[in-house]
């Protein structure tokens, strides 16, 4: 029963949401009732990858990463316009409010989860941009966050995420076990999480290093159960498979971007256009102050 209110309370969200998209999308709308001129560029430099361009060659630096840029040159192979970059916002958008919808009713039921869920929307809609990278980095922080949280927060038992050895119950000297609750049917939870920090790497490099921050101190204290050698192990491993599926997922777009460029471009000098690491370094710490203030007045 509660499977079924579940599914048709996200049925009744994508409607509306759908509902709400066919009007907003050709309206051009950034937002429900936000500022109209920050339009999205990513279609545009996407078309410029049709006639054999890459990403961060000579001419054609930049300090955003490339899947927002990959994704319209991908999905729209003879040139995109501005409706399609609105779409696919707009898609992330609401793929944002549908994921986390699914993942809230687990826990606050299908009710709770929707009437959330309805309230967030007008908020969320409200944002003063329509930029293709900000939503996407939003609903890949969203998978991130869940996919975290999966691995962590139903854990009580002593076995870690990664193989270990346990004493089997003859006495024996023991067997392979893993993956969440020491259960090798979950073993697959470690993986989409690094693969959903990779992807975010690839969208937006601000925000996935601060989510890649916020995950590895999660793993690296929770689950309590755990020692913290196998929580170490979790983090080490985490930490690797992120690394490798970045490199895979880049060198197999190799046809649209230069490997070496986008090191150098993103991540060692993507912070010149706001101040460089120091500058941005302090305000992160002045934002964190003042997010610190708010919730110890709440």
């Amino acid at each position: 029963m509660k499977s079924t209110q579940r599914w048709l309370a996200l049925v009744l969200l994508a409607l509306l949401l759908a509902s709400l998209g066919a009007v907003i999308v050709p309206a051009h709308w950034n937002s429900i009732w936000g500022d109209r001129d920050f339009t999205d560029w990513s279609v545009p430099i996407a078309n410029r990858l049709h006639d054999g361009t890459r990403l961060y060659t000579e001419g054609f630096h930049s300090p955003m990463p490339p899947l927002p840029f990959i994704l319209p040159r991908l999905l729209f192979p003879h040139g995109g316009i501005w409706l399609d970059g609105n779409l696919l916002n707009y898609t992330f958008q609401s793929g944002m409010v549908l994921l986390l919808f699914w993942a809230f009713s687990r826990r606050l039921g299908a009710s709770a989860a929707l009437v959330t869920a309805l309230a967030a929307i007008p908020v969320y809609l409200a944002m003063p941009k329509t930029m293709l990278y900000d939503s996407m980095a939003q609903f890949l922080v969203a998978a991130t966050g869940i996919a975290a949280a999966s691995l962590v927060g139903r854990d009580k038992s002593k076995h870690p995420l990664t193989p270990s050895l346990s004493p089997s119950p003859s006495g024996g000297e023991g067997e392979m076990e893993s993956a969440v609750g020491g259960s090798g049917r979950q073993w697959w939870k470690l993986p989409v999480l690094a693969l959903s920090l990779a992807l975010l790497l690839l969208t937006k490099q601000n925000t996935a290093i601060g989510a890649l921050l916020g995950v590895s101190l999660l793993l690296l204290f929770l689950p309590w159960s755990q020692t913290f050698r196998c929580r170490c192990a979790n983090l080490a491993i985490m930490l690797l498979l992120t690394v490798v599926i970045f490199c895979a997922i880049a060198l197999a777009f190799r046809q649209f971007l230069s490997f070496r460029g986008l090191i150098h471009d993103v991540f060692l000098t993507g912070s010149e256009p706001k101040g460089g690491p120091v500058r941005i370094i302090k305000s992160l710490l002045i934002y964190n102050m003042q997010i610190a203030i708010v919730a110890a007045a709440l």
